[in-house]
């Protein structure tokens, strides 16, 4: 997103630019922590997964859509400044106007999706490591990636 929005903004990628992408990184990161704190809260009470997902994202769905919103329209100003020095401002602004509004549906997808997989691998591998069977982890690690999926019809 941040790449597509200098790219059509005709804006050349400099020092603001990295400073924007670094600003960026924080700002999605912080919303996927959000997102899975409030999943791990609802897990302490709540035992099937899908639905402690659907909840945390369907929970926290306003405060990273305020966090975006209130980023973008405090940066809009700075990303169509013409004064002299909006050379640096410019890049930076832009950069994080478009990734966020790039990352942040990823991130309420991404996220749900990823702590789902993570958190059915670990009730696996915990069984297999506690008994020692570091070679049946591999093994099964293995089999899991290349899979081959049965076709239905």
């Amino acid at each position: 997103g941040a790449i597509v929005s200098l790219y059509v903004t005709k804006t050349a990628i400099g020092m603001g630019a990295l400073i924007g992408m670094m600003m960026l990184a924080g700002i999605v990161v912080n919303n996927g922590i959000i997102l899975v704190e409030y999943a791990n809260e609802l897990k302490r009470t709540r035992s099937n997964l899908f639905r402690v997902l659907m909840e945390a994202a369907r929970g926290r769905l306003r405060p990273v859509l305020m966090t975006t919103a209130t980023t973008v329209f405090g940066l809009l100003p700075m990303a169509l400044d013409k004064s002299e020095g909006a050379n640096l401002w410019n890049p930076l602004a832009i950069t994080v106007i478009g990734g966020l509004s790039f990352a942040t549906p990823l991130t309420l997808v991404l996220v749900p999706a990823i702590y789902s997989i993570f958190e059915q691998f670990g009730k696996i591998y915990s069984d297999i490591l506690i008994s020692g069977n570091v070679g049946k982890a591999v093994k099964h690690t293995v089999r899991a990636l290349f899979k081959k999926k049965k076709k239905t019809s």
